[in-house]
């Protein structure tokens, strides 16, 4: 160059968005060279093998799913990515799209497994309930979605055993007591909290860090929950709830309300721990300031066994569970703790199960909550009006039946206000008019 001139400064190109779909969660995808952390490898060699800048988006491709064509059209259209990486085998991806196949295979083990587990004891049986203690691998079983009868993909619906049976699931037979003694001493009204991980939450995370090294960025990966913050909406006319959504949702404004509450929704991730389950840890919002280790954004297990709560129950959506054991020990740590926190009931995801048929599940239950029915029943009566409108694919219980109810079953009370408030307010409208009648004729 000569002196004087400007140096020609090549321009930086933007990052390339680039969507990864595995057969596991970032923790590591399940591939058969082993378990690997794939979205870390991949943002680590792909800039230098593409010779430009990456940002790498895990999301889990699970082949137990009938509608994945479906599913992979939907996480194109929300992440509109610039290249698309399928780190799984060829048979794992083929698998899923043959619709029939997979619910052929369906029927025949859900039929098979009501056989080896209820049909020997089914003439014993004398009510409708159920009320099941699940032992290792039956912890991640919903019993709902077993057959009484041999069904194929066209007739399934009607042998369901939720059809049938009110399910709920005990911790231990022990605990049916104590969940009895604490759901007596339970009222008050709803708290709902939705973090929702839309991008202006993680923004203003990001503005309030003051140190860039101590970023969250596992936070920041959080994929957004916009039915989450639906349903949490949903409950302020509906039980009249306090609800808290957005950055508001945070550890430290659910840990100061919580115990003032008889419901508590919780509209966020949940994740499990592989190697122990009292790290399990519901998400929240977080702050950026870092100075309160009780408000980090993350309630693992144990912390909600130090909290004092008074709630009939716990209900918790759009779990993405993460990798956890197989034996279900990390939903026994939430649950138990939440138990001996003083929440007789929980309604958890035994899965990552769909977000929208979710939040549609959820609103129906609390509907039914609302009516006086027991928890159990209304949860099984949202599953059954989920099965009555839903399409082929939507009917498949990777759909719905993840959602299932641990503990006290008996109707939630609510206070005298939110029971009678429309018999009250139509005695004041009739208070009113009467009088207003009373004063022309005068």
């Amino acid at each position: 160059h000569e002196r004087g001139s400007a140096r020609h400064c090549p321009a930086v190109p933007e990052p390339l968005h680039i969507l990864v779909f595995g057969q596991s969660n970032s923790a590591g995808a399940v591939l058969p060279g082993g378990a690997l952390p794939w979205p870390q490898l991949l943002a680590a060699a792909l800039p230098g093998a593409l010779g430009r800048p990456a940002t790498v988006t895990f999301r889990t491709f699970y082949a137990h799913a009938a509608g994945s064509a479906a599913y992979l059209d939907r996480e194109l259209a929300k992440y509109s990515p610039d290249l698309v990486i399928l780190t799984m085998t060829p048979f794992a991806f083929l698998q899923p799209m043959v619709g029939p196949g997979v619910r052929k295979r369906y029927g025949e083990r859900a039929h098979r497994l009501y056989q080896r587990l209820l049909a020997p004891v089914e003439p014993y049986l004398r009510g409708a309930e159920l009320l099941i203690v699940p032992d290792g691998p039956l912890h991640q079983v919903s019993f709902d979605a077993l057959l009484v009868r041999p069904a194929d993909a066209t007739s399934f619906i009607p042998h369901l055993l939720v059809q049938h049976r009110t399910i709920a699931y005990l911790l231990s037979a022990t605990t049916a007591v104590q969940f009895a003694d604490l759901a007596r001493k339970a009222d008050g009204a709803a708290l709902a909290l939705a973090p929702g991980f839309t991008g202006d939450v993680k923004r203003r995370y990001m503005a309030q860090v003051k140190d860039t090294a101590s970023i969250d960025k596992h936070f920041l990966t959080y994929v957004r929950q916009p039915f989450a913050v639906r349903s949490a909406q949903a409950l302020g006319p509906l039980l009249g709830a306090r609800v808290h959504i957005g950055s508001e949702a945070s550890e430290g404004c659910f840990r100061r309300e919580a115990a003032g509450h008889g419901i508590l929704h919780l509209g966020t991730h949940a994740e499990m721990n592989a190697t122990d389950p009292m790290y399990a840890r519901l998400v929240f919002s977080k702050d950026g300031e870092g100075l309160d280790p009780d408000a980090d954004g993350y309630l693992h297990a144990y912390e909600i066994y130090e909290l004092d709560l008074r709630a009939q129950l716990a209900v918790l959506t759009a779990c993405e569970t993460g990798a956890g054991r197989t034996d279900g020990e990390g939903v026994r740590s939430l649950g138990h703790g939440f138990a001996y926190a003083g929440s007789p009931s929980l309604v958890m995801a035994l899965w990552n199960i769909d977000e929208k048929v979710t939040a549609e599940v959820i609103e129906r239950f609390y509907e039914h909550l609302a009516d006086g029915m027991p928890k159990h029943e209304a949860l099984r009566r949202a599953k059954l009006d989920h099965l009555e409108r839903a399409s082929d694919e939507l009917a498949m219980p990777y759909y719905w039946a993840g959602l299932v109810l641990v503990g006290d079953v008996d109707p939630v009370q609510r206070p005298f206000w939110h029971r009678h408030r429309w018999w009250v307010l139509a005695a004041l409208v009739l208070v009113v008019v009467g009088a207003a009648v009373w004063w022309r004729r005068r």
